[in-house]
């Protein structure tokens, strides 16, 4: 569907400023409740009402004020399920190399995130909000910035440099304070995974600049401590580590949304992460 660029615009920076700012309005809040979430009802709110207030649920309103079906958000090519899985499936094994480096069993990543329903739904959930709220600002950046076309290949080559490449470089630089290779293991996994998206998705013809930078740009400050390289330069590479990663599920993303593969590839692969991996994501600050 067509847009206004106006339209658009106010739609991409409403989705991007819920999703940026809201995690330290909620930090917040939560200090200043004190413990009143701290028992079993309230973390199930946090875990449920987080990602889906936090990250999904303007660009879902957005969607239905502008006249879009959220139907439109599960359909895809025959083929997006299987190639979601696929790219995947280099960082669960990165995952579980990593695991099995730093001493502990192949799933020992996981082994928690299946024995507490909370954890589980809550990480579902947040990759899941993920993968909306890519596509959302995939689609609302085509129309919301000036265009700038490029060829495709250069675009999510510069684009996994910036984002999965800082990610790799900030997992080396914690090595002397986690003392183990494998904490480099999840980010090369997600290397491997848009080598492989390079070759089953590949980027051909030309695309814009923003359509492909923005929506990187915006889901990796959503982790990202900006402000702790002044006061803790560990957390700022922790967040940093994390935002690659985030990141880079959001170029595999763009990648198969450019090859007309649909939302339902970003969304297969949400559930992936999910499920098979202890990549972490949105809302780890939050004690979910």
């Amino acid at each position: 569907m067509y847009m206004s660029t106006d339209d658009a615009r106010s739609d991409f920076f409403l989705a991007a400023a819920v999703y940026v700012i809201g995690p330290t309005l909620l930090s917040a809040v939560l200090r200043s409740t004190g413990g009143l979430l701290n028992g079993t009802v309230g973390q199930w709110l946090l875990a449920v009402g987080v990602p889906v207030l936090l990250i999904a649920a303007m660009p879902l309103y957005l969607m239905r004020y502008r006249d879009e079906s959220w139907s439109s958000l599960v359909r895809g090519s025959g083929d997006a399920a299987p190639l979601g899985l696929a790219l995947v499936a280099p960082v669960v094994v990165g995952v579980l190399l990593g695991d099995l480096i730093a001493g502990g069993g192949l799933v020992d990543g996981l082994t928690g995130t299946f024995q507490d329903p909370i954890i589980l739904v809550g990480r579902v959930l947040r990759w899941l909000s993920i993968a909306v709220l890519a596509v959302f600002l995939w689609r609302r950046a085509e129309y919301a910035f000036r265009s700038i076309s490029e060829r495709m290949e250069v675009l999510v080559t510069r684009a996994a440099a910036a984002t999965i490449g800082a990610s790799v470089v900030a997992s080396l630089l914690l090595l002397p304070r986690v003392s183990t290779i494998g904490f480099a293991m999840a980010p090369l996994g997600f290397a491997a995974a848009w080598f492989l998206a390079t070759r089953l998705v590949p980027a051909v013809g030309m695309g814009e600049q923003w359509q492909v930078y923005a929506p990187l740009i915006t889901l990796a400050l959503g982790p990202l401590e900006i402000f702790a390289l002044l006061t803790d330069p560990l957390d700022f590479l922790v967040g940093l580590r994390t935002a690659g990663m985030v990141a880079g599920f959001g170029l595999l993303a763009v990648m198969g949304l450019s090859a007309g593969k649909g939302p339902r590839m970003p969304l297969v692969m949400a559930a992936a992460f999910a499920l098979l991996t202890s990549v972490p994501v949105f809302g780890a600050s939050l004690g979910l």
